[in-house]
């Protein structure tokens, strides 16, 4: 039980630090940075703040690595529930940490565009900048991709985390039911992206499911009447 609790809450931590390091990376940065529409003016914030644009995108690369170890930790957690459930979360985990890597290198590619390199003197400053663009709307397109997976893996965490006797059912739930909020947004953004803001309310569920899950793993870790007792059938 106490080696339950060890891992469930080290889990939590990593869980904030991936929570904490991805609002400021994914969200804060972008807000202060990135000027819809106005190529000038978000080359113009990029160059102004620096600091601020890198810290955001070594922000999200640690959060990456805290999501693999939200994944082992959990997996170690409740593979005893379901060892192929348990599997599948972490598979999801680790495919969607390298996408997230190779949009965090587009997300570097203004730097290199505002560079003093010879061989950007072939290209005038608003064509630089267009090329910056085209990066960030890449990295934007990442994001969408990796979403999938950001939701995929809810779907085995959540079943195991119903099954076990680690957890109030009620959170296994939760998760299974956010797992499709992700899914969902990156559907219509690819079908019918003029609706996705509609739609985008569609992660406060998730948002709900996951906040819960990540407390009841730093505050409870796991519940105390728990006989850590599992069948290991798939």
């Amino acid at each position: 039980m106490e080696s339950s609790k060890r891992t469930a809450r080290a889990a939590g931590i990593m869980y904030l630090a991936l929570a904490i390091t991805g609002m400021f990376g994914i969200m804060y940065v972008p807000s202060q940075i990135i000027v819809a529409d106005d190529v000038a003016a978000t080359m113009q914030n990029i160059s102004t703040h620096p600091t601020l644009f890198r810290l955001g995108v070594i922000s999200g690369l640690v959060g990456q690595v805290s999501f693999v170890m939200v994944g082992v930790l959990l997996y170690r957690l409740l593979k005893p529930v379901n060892p192929l459930h348990a599997l599948a979360m972490l598979a999801f985990v680790l495919v969607a940490v390298p996408i997230a890597f190779v949009y965090g290198v587009f997300e570097l590619a203004p730097f290199i565009m505002l560079g003093d390199d010879a061989f950007l003197k072939a290209f005038t400053m608003d064509q630089l900048n267009a090329l910056s663009m085209i990066f960030f709307k890449l990295r934007n397109t990442g994001i969408q991709v990796v979403e999938v997976f950001w939701g995929l893996w809810l779907l085995p965490l959540g079943y195991c985390v119903y099954k076990s006797d680690l957890f109030p059912g009620i959170l296994g739930i939760m998760l299974m039911v956010g797992s499709f909020g992700y899914v969902l947004i990156f559907i219509v953004n690819i079908v019918a992206p003029s609706y996705a803001d509609v739609f985008s309310y569609a992660t406060l569920v998730t948002t709900i499911a996951e906040f819960t899950f990540l407390f009841y793993l730093l505050i409870k870790g796991v519940k105390a009447e728990s006989k850590n007792v599992y069948s290991s059938a798939i």
